[in-house]
C-alpha cells in the first residue's frame, strides 16, 4: 500500500468516527504525547535513563507508538489538505539538488552514532573436559546461525541470577544440576552493525552429572568441544575471550 492510499484509508477511518472535527492544536498535542513515549524508549535504550535507579520503564510496544504518531501526523496533514505523498516526492527532489551525496557521505564518516547499551550474561557449561556451545536459531534477534554460550539479557536481577535463569530456560537445567566454578571479567563488546555496546558477564559452570539437554527455540543444535575446536567454528563476538576470562 502506497502513502496516498494510507492517507485515504486514515481519512475514511477518521470521518467514520467524526475525528476530523478535532482541532489541529489538539492533534498536535497528541502527537507530542506519543513522541514522548518514543523519546522515553530511546533514553532507556541509550542508557541515559536506567530502570531501578530512579526511573521506571513503561514503553511496552514501540511499534504501536510509531504507528500512532504516523496516523496522527496524517490526520494533521489532512486538516490542512496536504497530500503527503506528493509533498514528500517534491521535497526529495529539492533535497537531491540541495544536499550533495558525496559531500555528506564524507562528512558523516566523522559522525559517531549513538549506541544502545545492554548488559548480557554468557554462561559456559563444562563436562568431561569439554565445553558446551549452542548454535543460535533464525528466531533470535541477533547473531543468527552463530555458535554461542548460554546467553541472554540481564533483566531486573543480578548477573548470576540471570545466568541460572537462562540455563534453565535454554537447557532445562536447574541449580542443583550445575556447579559454579568460574566467573570472568566483564567484557565490553562493541557491535557497529547493531549499534550496540554489550557488557558481557561470563560464567563457567560444571555439569554435575550427564543430563539430557532440552533446547528451546533459541538454538537449533549443540556440541561439546575443546578450546581448539572452538577456534574452528563461527561464534558470536569474543566468545573465546569470555571463556578464557572464566578460566583464569
Amino acid at each position: 500500500m502506497d502513502l496516498k492510499k494510507i492517507q485515504e484509508k486514515i481519512d475514511k477511518f477518521d470521518k467514520e468516527r467524526g475525528w476530523e472535527k478535532f482541532p489541529p492544536s489538539l492533534v498536535l498535542s497528541h502527537i507530542i504525547e506519543e513522541l514522548g513515549e518514543i523519546s522515553r524508549y530511546i533514553q532507556f535504550e541509550e542508557g541515559y535513563k536506567k530502570k531501578g535507579i530512579g526511573h521506571e520503564y513503561n514503553v511496552k510496544d514501540l511499534k504501536r507508538e510509531f504507528a500512532q504518531v504516523f496516523a496522527l501526523f496524517i490526520q494533521l496533514a489532512l486538516h490542512y489538505r496536504v497530500d503527503l505523498e506528493d509533498a514528500i516526492l517534491e521535497e526529495l527532489e529539492i533535497m537531491e539538488k540541495r544536499f550533495s551525496k558525496e559531500e555528506w557521505k564524507k562528512y558523516m564518516e566523522k559522525y559517531e552514532p549513538h549506541y544502545k547499551v545492554s548488559d548480557v550474561v554468557t554462561s559456559f557449561l563444562s563436562f568431561d573436559n569439554k565445553i558446551l556451545i549452542l548454535k543460535r536459531s533464525k528466531k533470535v534477534s541477533t547473531y543468527k546461525g552463530k555458535w554461542a554460550g548460554i546467553s541472554g539479557y540481564i533483566e531486573d536481577e543480578k548477573p548470576l541470577d540471570a545466568a541460572y535463569r537462562e540455563i534453565f530456560e535454554e537447557l532445562g537445567l536447574k541449580k542443583e544440576d550445575i556447579k559454579l566454578i568460574g566467573r570472568g571479567n566483564i567484557l565490553k563488546v562493541k557491535d557497529d552493525d547493531l549499534r550496540t555496546i554489550f557488557y558481557v558477564h561470563p560464567f563457567l559452570f560444571e555439569l554435575t552429572s550427564k543430563k539430557d539437554l532440552k533446547l528451546n527455540f533459541e538454538h537449533t543444535q549443540y556440541r561439546w568441544v575443546d578450546k581448539k575446536e572452538l577456534e574452528k567454528v563461527e561464534t558470536v563476538p569474543q566468545l573465546k575471550e569470555a571463556l578464557e576470562s572464566c578460566m583464569k
